[in-house]
């Protein structure tokens, strides 16, 4: 999902969408982490760890797409979805 198509969410106009790569476990390995946030704060805030469900099967952040939208915006915090690896 683009940034373009993640504003789209209804009524979620107003939280940013970013992905990251991290150092993953193994070198060479990266992990992603999708982070939300509303665009009206860059000060310190509480942070959202969420890692999707699937049971460690199947699954993406981008299955909870609206939720953690919605959960950053009404929260007003950070939220973090890990990709983990499957």
């Amino acid at each position: 999902m683009t940034l373009e198509t993640a504003a789209a969410i209804d009524g979620f106009e107003q939280v940013d969408v970013a992905d990251r790569q991290i150092d993953g476990p193994s070198p060479g390995q990266s992990l992603r982490l999708r982070l939300y946030s509303r665009g009206d704060s860059r000060d310190l805030r509480p942070c959202l760890l969420w890692i999707h469900g699937g049971g460690y099967i199947l699954g993406c952040p981008e299955m909870d797409e609206q939720l953690l939208c919605r959960k950053a915006d009404e929260l007003g915090c950070l939220v973090v979805a890990v990709d983990y690896r499957l």
